[in-house]
């Protein structure tokens, strides 16, 4: 990853004012994106929650499980034919036509070759399942591999303009036409897992040809250029990272489907999907801007290491003890929302929502080892914790899809460690300066789970298998004690999540300050 240039240090210590100027103009700029794309994947992730629950209850656990399967072969194809160019678009400090041309031309390459991938493994695939469905799944999704390259180069284009609020729109139409339009009618109808293939089809054509509207590029081909080496030397880091992240996202998918069954992937899958939404809404506005901002400030990595303890603190304190109360109302929120044919998913929400912190920290202490030239370790980090949590899966998942839902848990706690371990090193932040937040959020979590219990025995008493007011009275009761808390006595929070919160709302800035 090549370092972007910039003017010397006046005195070999402290930033110039020009320096100084544009870092705080991209502080600022970096700031508005992530609010923007905050609110659009938040609407975006609201379709998905509404069309999810409506599929779901059409559909049953099944199709949900046949999709699943496909989809891991599906992103596995993804992720190599990506070979990290969107990273290339973002990091390289001057972009010329040849450079856009070069990475255009490879990707459409690669999509073509991953297409042609999925057709040969389908009919194997559905064999080793034991799924004749998941075939006809992959040979209609091929077609997407195709589609989601002519997306990429652009998409890659925007993120490095941190334009995320016309990426947030284009998912948020693409997503409304293919899932709520396509998918819904198809799932009436009774067409079973070709709703949801029908409706990824069509949300990422949409995706394809708004991305190309909002930002034309050159798009004739170019099979060599200056660029090669660099595309060639970071590619090839960021395929190996995604290969890794491939297998720590999916082994658990893999092992269900093979030992158990399509209805039990299913299940897992809707309450992986339910625990991940509210996490992949901080990832998904948060995560791109921290790669193109901090890419800017590569030579300045103890800045980096402040923005990065604000972000865990932010987590740990403030969304951790979220996801405690959200984990206890979790047999309830299955029931309301998708229906006694999906009750088994009740313990796969719960054991996730209490292993989302530690998801959040590692999602988002790997831009901090891209940013520190060390993006190299991530994979490397991770290998251990892909060999022994795919070995305890196969012995555990027997047992289970909730069983196995808590040993991903401790996946996503080993993850955490490692990467969170090495983002310090790397910005030379100290192990304890790291522990104040996490430990901070853990005694609020306990606190968040004390009341959410004793909210739920009177509940119990009072309301007696109501389970609307489990849902509504059991998250909102705990929520509003703890934000009282915090208004009485802002300092709960710490330094760290204060700046944040007041960075994301400006108006609470007077209350904190006093």
């Amino acid at each position: 990853m090549t370092r972007p240039t910039s003017p010397p240090s006046i005195d070999g210590d402290q930033p110039s004012v020009a320096q100084t100027s544009t870092t705080d103009d991209l502080a600022a700029r970096s700031i508005r994106a992530a609010k923007s794309g905050l609110v659009l994947s938040v609407g975006r992730v609201a379709l998905q929650f509404l069309s999810q629950i409506l599929m779901a209850r059409m559909l049953g656990p099944e199709p949900f499980g046949i999709f699943g399967l496909a989809l891991v072969a599906f992103t596995f194809t993804t992720f190599v034919s990506e070979f990290g160019f969107g990273m290339v678009l973002m990091q390289k400090p001057q972009l010329q036509d040849r450079d856009i041309r070069l990475v255009f031309t490879w990707q459409m390459t690669l999509g073509a070759v991953a297409a042609l991938c999925l057709l040969v493994v389908a009919p194997w695939l559905g064999q080793w399942y034991g799924e004749p469905q998941i075939t006809t799944a992959l040979q209609w999704m091929s077609l997407a591999c195709l589609l989601n390259a002519a997306a990429a180069t652009g998409t890659a284009l925007l993120m490095r303009d941190l334009d995320f609020r016309a990426i947030g729109l284009i998912d948020l139409v693409g997503y409304a036409v293919g899932y709520l339009g396509v998918g819904l009618a198809l799932a009436y109808t009774g067409h079973g897992v070709m709703a949801l293939i029908a409706a990824w089809l069509v949300h990422a054509a949409i995706r394809a040809l708004l991305v190309r509207i909002r930002r034309p590029h050159p798009a004739r081909l170019l099979w060599r250029g200056e660029a090669g080496p660099l595309v060639l030397a970071t590619g090839s880091r960021v395929l190996f990272t995604n290969i890794v992240n491939w297998l720590l996202q999916n082994v658990d998918r893999v092992i269900i489907g093979r030992l158990l069954s399509t209805h039990a992937v299913g299940v897992y899958n809707v309450g992986n999907n339910l625990a991940t939404t509210a996490g992949m809404l901080l990832v998904n506005a948060l995560q791109p801007t921290f790669i193109s901002g901090g890419a800017r400030v590569q030579q300045d990595p103890e800045r980096l290491g402040r923005a990065w303890l604000q972000i865990i603190a932010t987590i740990w304190i403030i969304a951790a003890p979220a996801f405690v109360v959200a984990a206890s109302i979790a047999p309830s929120v299955i029931r309301l929302l998708y229906g006694e044919r999906w009750t088994d998913a009740a313990g796969v929400l719960a054991a996730l929502l209490v292993g989302m912190p530690f998801y959040l920290t590692a999602a988002m202490s790997t831009p901090v080892l891209w940013n520190c030239q060390q993006g190299h370790r991530e994979p490397l980090l991770q290998l251990p914790v892909l060999v022994l949590g795919a070995m305890a899966l196969a012995v555990f998942t027997p047992a289970g899809v909730g069983t196995a839902a808590w040993v991903i848990t401790g996946i996503y706690s080993a993850r955490a460690l490692v990467l969170a371990a090495a983002a310090a090193r790397a910005t030379g932040v100290s192990a304890g300066r790291v522990l104040v937040p996490v430990v901070r959020g853990l005694v609020v979590c306990a606190g968040a789970f004390a009341l959410a219990r004793v909210t739920a025995i009177g509940l119990d008493a009072a309301l007696p298998g109501n389970i609307i007011a489990d849902v509504l009275v059991g998250g909102a009761v705990p929520a509003a004690i703890l934000a009282g808390l915090v208004a009485l006595q802002p300092t709960l929070l710490g330094d760290d999540a204060t700046t944040m919160v007041v960075r994301i709302v400006p108006a609470l800035g007077r209350r904190f300050a006093r």
